[in-house]
């Protein structure tokens, strides 16, 4: 019986710093002890409690053994294991073998995996995989081993990006995806170096641009279809995975690249409670850099699907949309302007949302001027500048700013004689224009910076309109009603 012996590599490397956007990682995100992993029966390699790759009875990889020919072995060993022995089980027809100066590995198996004469290896990674709980999910972990006799150790090719959740037990969890914010690929067949001492992507098979069938194509099968190649999906099974006040974790196997304008996570649940589809989407804004061999953990998310998405800005109308709405009134184009309803918590609400093709960061001159319908407005985190005259001659009645704003032009309220409430949750006071606010308004700043808003230029001419509240850590279209 012919036998090869496999090592998986060791503890991954847990990535604490340089988080994007606000997600600062906590000691207790780097707590290895609180993985629990559960071994599920069609389980594939996944992580054990103190982060490591283990195998689980039955695995199989595809071998190339001194040969350009694609082999398939099993593993002996029992769930749990990390050393263990494999054994031969069918190897695929190739009429144009060739030898090769050394042997490598491939997890996880598949049939139509190839290797060149240079040993660049040819793997898929797929864009939609299966959602797993406090481990990787089947058949993501792709490792890849090279050694000049039947004794292996596999080394990982991706890093992972570790999603937290938070939720209610009347959430079911139907997805994750990931998705760069400048649209890099992600999924598909890619080549991989394995002449060096770690595995390297080298690159995928066509970019984007140049997306064919053939191109994302092994052995006769569509392998990534063009939709999948910008995003990975984790997907539930028929098995409902129900969030609670417990956190739990989600791994997304990902390239080693840097994604240079962010990323953004999509998640969705179902209402058990309001028999309802949920969603929430959270923009990450800064470079970021995927390591190989690396988890890299967010800070807990907390689902909630009244978070206003920095793609979004949410309102309330007396009438269907805003009048006179324009692209050009915003750095980012609009998408679509329309009525939602969402229910959470027991409680159902509506809102209009303007929905933007990317994370708005500036409301430019007179965007919501003479709208008179308009009454409530949501501005979020991302929002950094609002433009003169804003919201002049309008309907306003209460104004949220998110907690990204840093400056506020001349006359924002000129003629606006419903306006009541401002609500700014930066904790550093914006800069203010001529005439930015006006009297006989409330000003809601956060508690801690009161002080600081009274005194501030501008703002002090107000200072006896400011008050302090507690604003959520996370900011909902439904916390003022």
């Amino acid at each position: 019986m012919k036998k090869i012996y496999l090592l998986a590599l060791s503890t991954m490397a847990l990535f604490a710093c340089s988080t994007p956007e606000d997600q600062v990682t906590t000691d207790a995100a780097l707590d290895t002890e609180a993985l629990v992993v559960g071994f599920e029966a069609d389980s594939r390699i996944e992580l054990n409690e103190k982060t490591k790759t283990i195998w689980t009875k039955d695995d199989l990889i595809s071998a190339f053994i001194k040969s350009n020919t694609n082999e398939k072995w099993k593993f002996l060993g029992e769930t749990g294991d990390r050393l263990g022995e494999f054994e031969f089980i069918s190897k695929a027809e190739n009429p144009s073998a060739v030898k090769l100066s050394k042997s490598f590995v491939v997890y996880p198996y598949n049939e139509n995996y190839t290797i060149d004469s240079d040993n660049k290896i040819e793997v898929t990674l797929p864009g939609d995989m299966p959602l797993k709980v406090d481990s990787y999910s089947v058949g993501s972990n792709t490792m890849v081993g090279v050694g000049d006799t039947n004794a292996f150790t596999l080394k990982n090719v991706c890093g992972w990006l570790k999603i937290q959740l938070q939720g209610s037990t009347t959430e079911e969890l139907r997805s994750i995806s990931f998705c760069g914010n400048d649209n890099e690929q992600v999924a598909g067949v890619m080549y991989v170096e394995t002449t060096k001492e770690y595995p390297e992507l080298i690159t995928f098979a066509k970019n984007i641009e140049a997306y064919s069938e053939e191109s994302n194509t092994i052995g006769g099968v569509l392998v990534a279809p063009e939709t999948s190649l910008k995003s990975i999906t984790l997907s539930a099974s028929d098995k409902a995975i129900t969030l609670s006040s417990e956190v739990t974790s989600y791994y997304i196997p990902l390239p080693p690249q840097t994604y240079s304008k962010g990323f953004r996570v999509d998640i969705k649940c179902y209402d058990t409670e309001n028999n309802k589809e949920l969603s929430l989407t959270r923009y990450y804004t800064k470079e970021f850099t995927i390591k190989r061999n690396t988890i890299t953990p967010l800070q807990t998310i907390k689902f909630n699907p009244m978070e206003t998405p920095f793609n979004q800005i949410r309102y309330r109308s007396y009438a269907e949309n805003i009048s006179g709405l324009s692209s050009d009134k915003f750095n980012a184009n609009v998408i679509k302007d329309y009525t939602k309803e969402v229910c959470y918590n027991g409680t159902c609400t509506s809102f209009n949302i303007i929905e933007f093709d990317e994370p708005v960061t500036a409301i430019y001159d007179e965007a919501f001027a003479n709208d008179e319908d308009i009454y409530y407005i949501y501005i979020p985190d991302s929002v950094e500048s609002l433009g003169n005259r804003v919201f002049a001659g309008s309907g306003i009645e209460q104004v949220f700013l998110g907690a990204g704003i840093k400056s506020i032009g001349n006359n924002t309220f000129d003629d606006c004689e419903y306006i009541e409430d401002v609500y700014c949750s930066a904790t550093t006071p914006p800069t203010l224009g001529t005439n930015s606010l006006c009297d006989g308004i409330s000003i809601y700043v956060p508690t801690q910076s009161v002080e600081v808003y009274k005194s501030a230029a501008g703002w002090s001419a107000y200072a006896n309109q400011i008050e302090g509240v507690e604003f959520p850590e996370r900011m909902a279209v439904d916390y003022f009603k």
